[in-house]
């Protein structure tokens, strides 16, 4: 009779091999004895999951590390008039002298809501990755949070002309940090 309802697709015994690889997978995440168990108490899978959470956070420090390298090297320019003043120092790097004040502030503005979305992004992260529940998941999850994280470098890298990137990066010197992060 068991065959028969595997066979013909009877809605008991699909939710029956569901209800099961649920729960063998629930088992795998915790642990099936405690011969799996870190130091005898700690489960496998809320591990993995501290783990990718301290991962992630760092992650994110990085982040805002580098806007608020950005923000302070914006802060610190004098603000003039007219259009922004580049001059070309001694040892070939580029240097801005004033800012016009719109564009300035327009500027910490930007870098405000990219600090927004990075905070956001951190505790949609952390909320994702508490409940994957799968430990093989919980590897893709943290690949594709590090995409998302990684994104607006991929555009720069893909979008931007290379003289622009040759310029940016040739020009910047470490005693001025400019407006790129080191890489």
């Amino acid at each position: 009779m068991h065959t028969k309802q595997v066979c013909s697709g009877t809605v008991t015994a699909v939710m029956g091999t569901t209800q099961s690889d649920m729960y063998s997978s629930l088992q795998d995440y915790l642990g099936k004895d405690e011969s799996e168990f870190f130091f005898g108490f700690i489960r496998p899978g809320p591990l993995m999951v501290v783990i990718s959470i301290v991962v992630w956070s760092l992650s994110i420090m990085s982040e805002l590390s580098s806007t608020l390298t950005i923000v302070l090297a914006v802060c610190r320019l004098p603000i003039g008039a007219g259009r922004p003043l580049v001059e070309t120092g001694e040892d070939d790097a580029l240097k801005m002298v004033h800012v016009t004040r719109c564009r300035k502030y327009s500027f910490i503005l930007l870098q405000l809501v990219r600090f927004g979305i990075v905070v956001l992004l951190f505790y949609t992260g952390c909320i994702y990755l508490v409940r994957t529940t799968v430990i093989a998941d919980l590897f893709y999850n943290m690949a594709a949070l590090a995409f998302i994280l990684d994104m607006d470098e991929l555009i720069f890298a893909a979008l931007v002309p290379l003289h622009v990137k040759t310029t940016l990066y040739r020009r910047r010197d470490d005693s001025n940090p400019g407006l790129l992060p080191p890489r």
